[in-house]
């Protein structure tokens, strides 16, 4: 029998989603809401009478706190398991983490940023925006142009545009390696590590991983769900889908924000759920495509 810590029984146990009770997730949400946070992992214990008793929030990252789940035998965040997992659940985490750091950066360059990224862009709500969604969103309203005729804003909503053409591959740019500064600053959610690189190779593995991931994955869609711009760069949210051969189904969210200077992408930060890419990263590694 399993002692009280879970932990030390992974492999004798099995998991599964569960919907909490109404009233629990409601205080869950007060929670969140009375403390400030954009992401917190909530521990619960169930007696006997099925009575839910709360422990403690955790108030990690995503990527430190699904280590410990992914190591779970049937776990939600399990490499196969996660890919199944509900899209708009880790799409929602990873937006707020992303808001978190739009707004850090914010503060730190004394602007603002909106409370969070608008889910939906120029589309209709709970939908991906569509390449015009995109394109309108990329060009600004006129009345903003009007009130804000600014060659550098210009300038970020043309790197937009042609880069959100590229990444979901609806009209790829063939200078898209002109879009990127000499040198290129990558940092991952995955690692927090940030490596600099040339604008020029990492354009061209991008694009390489980008198509090489629509080749493996049947039906695969791209969507892009929201893209803000302003005068420093862009944030874009999307979803790619679709199932590998194998029949293990793709579903991969993440969050991009991307930092413009002089009309050039110098950083990319992105956020995601590493657990979310292994089954495609092991199905390109397989092919050998994998960052080639």
């Amino acid at each position: 029998m399993p002692g009280l810590d879970w932990r030390r029984s992974c492999d004798d146990l099995d998991h599964s989603l569960v919907d909490p009770p109404p009233d629990v997730a409601e205080g869950v949400h007060d929670y969140l809401a009375a403390f400030g946070l954009v992401y917190g992992a909530f521990d619960f214990g169930l007696d006997a009478a099925g009575r839910w008793h709360w422990y403690e929030c955790n108030p990690m990252a995503l990527g430190e706190q699904t280590g410990r789940y992914g190591q779970a035998r049937g776990s939600m965040l399990g490499p196969r398991a996660c890919a199944t997992a509900p899209p708009e659940t880790t799409r929602s985490v990873i937006f707020a983490i992303a808001a978190r750091r739009l707004r850090e950066l914010a503060r730190w360059r004394g602007r603002w940023f909106p409370s969070a990224p608008d889910r939906t862009g120029a589309g209709t709500r709970g939908q991906p925006m569509t390449s015009s969604d995109t394109a309108a969103a990329a060009a600004g309203r006129p009345d903003e142009q009007d009130s804000e005729p600014s060659a550098r804003l210009a300038a970020v909503r043309r790197v937009a545009s042609r880069f959100t053409g590229t990444y979901d591959l609806t009209q790829v740019d063939p200078d898209f390696d002109l879009l990127f500064a000499e040198t290129v600053e990558v940092w991952h959610s995955f690692d927090h590590e940030t490596v600099s690189l040339p604008g020029k190779e990492f354009a061209g593995a991008m694009l390489r991983m980008l198509r090489a991931t629509a080749d493996l994955v049947r039906n695969h869609a791209d969507r892009i769900w929201s893209l803000h711009v302003d005068h420093h760069g862009f944030a874009l949210a999307a979803t790619a889908s679709g199932e590998l051969e194998n029949g293990t189904p793709v579903r991969i969210s993440r969050c991009l924000q991307v930092t413009v200077h002089e009309g050039r992408i110098t950083r990319i930060c992105e956020f995601g759920d590493q657990q979310q890419r292994l089954p495609l990263d092991e199905a390109l590694r397989a092919a050998g495509r994998f960052r080639s």
